[in-house]
């Protein structure tokens, strides 16, 4: 028998190992792709990130077309960049807060300024995108080969790949915070190269990534977690930072929301609860009475029909229900509706 050609026995691997490879990246990078959304949500419309998507992904490929030979050797050497990239994104969203020139103009929007923050934003994570397609890229082609030309199970596994991401992200983000999850992200990576790993020295290099990953994900998650955020906000003039610096506010409540990051504040100077969404103000709530002061917001309880029904929509703390609920109204019945469930939980 004629042994086969030196790279075709390089390319030599499983179909299970490489399918379970696959997996973990389509995983593994959905994941981070939607971490790293909510972080951005932060600073910029949420929609470039997928925009960055139908560009980055493409290119990726190309690059894999014009560079990388379709081969085992080529879809490892993709996984290590991939990995490489995922850092530095994540070392690139410590930045945004700098150029957080959106949400602090908001209503003075100037075209080319808001341009400029887009194109920041886009240098700052099109790496990712273009890492993350060339990987699949050549994941897809290994996979076509070495599943017999399967084309329908190799797009099957990474779709689930990705919807399995989808589902996980929030229970995730509950139990342990969005910092842990990025990590988990690059540990999962590490992990579906050393599934594929050539060698000793090879397989000892990732399986020690792996570990340390693993370690710092189960290494007291709140603290990290508590520390990355501190470093990742803003200090803008409506943030939870300044809100504690000048106005007295402790922390009460932090929690990854459906939508937001969800905080809530409380003052025992001002007497009064403050909510936050994205670190960004968004409600006061008295407990007396729902307002602290006298305030436009009351307007349209203090005018509607007494005896009838209303519905406060967008309720956040609830002040204008605390308001309405006073028994010199004498409501018949006060709807409150609030799409964010980290608040009332």
């Amino acid at each position: 028998m004629v042994p086969p050609p030196l790279e075709s026995r390089r390319d030599e691997v499983g179909p299970v190992r490489l399918g379970l490879s696959m997996f973990l990246l389509a995983f593994a990078t959905a994941l981070f792709m939607l971490s790293a959304w909510k972080l951005l949500s932060f600073f910029i419309m949420p929609s470039l990130f997928f925009d960055l998507l139908f560009i980055g992904f493409p290119l990726g490929a190309f690059v894999g077309v014009r560079l990388f030979p379709p081969s085992l050797a080529s879809y490892r050497r993709a996984l290590g960049l991939l990995q490489a990239v995922m850092v530095a994104s994540v070392a690139a969203s410590l930045l945004c807060k700098h150029f957080d020139y959106l949400r602090a103009h908001l209503f003075e929007v100037k075209l080319h300024r808001l341009l400029g923050q887009m194109g920041t934003f886009t240098f700052l994570f099109l790496p990712f995108f273009a890492a993350y397609g060339l990987s699949e890229y050549l994941g897809y082609q290994v996979g076509t080969r070495v599943f017999g030309g399967r084309m329908r199970l190799v797009y099957a596994i990474y779709l689930f790949g990705a919807a399995a991401a989808y589902l996980f992200l929030q229970a995730a983000l509950t139990a342990t915070g969005i910092s842990a999850v990025l990590v988990l992200s690059v540990a999962l990576v590490a992990l579906a190269s050393l599934l594929l790993a050539r060698g000793a020295m090879e397989r000892g290099v990732w399986g020690c990534e792996v570990a340390l990953l693993a370690l710092v994900v189960g290494a007291q998650p709140a603290r990290i977690e508590s520390a990355f955020l501190d470093l990742y906000k803003g200090s803008g003039f409506q943030s939870t930072k300044r809100y504690a610096a000048s106005e007295g506010y402790r922390l009460e409540s932090q929690q990854w929301g459906r939508y937001s990051l969800t905080e809530i504040m409380h003052s025992p100077r001002a007497g009064q609860f403050t909510g936050f969404y994205n670190d960004l103000m968004q409600w006061e709530y008295s407990p007396r009475y729902g307002f602290a002061e006298r305030c436009l917001g009351m307007v349209p309880i203090n005018i509607a029909p007494r005896g009838g029904a209303i519905a406060i929509i967008g309720a956040g703390g609830g002040r204008q229900v605390r308001w309405a609920s006073q028994p010199w109204f004498d409501f018949a019945r006060v709807v409150a509706l609030e799409v964010e469930p980290a608040v009332f939980e």
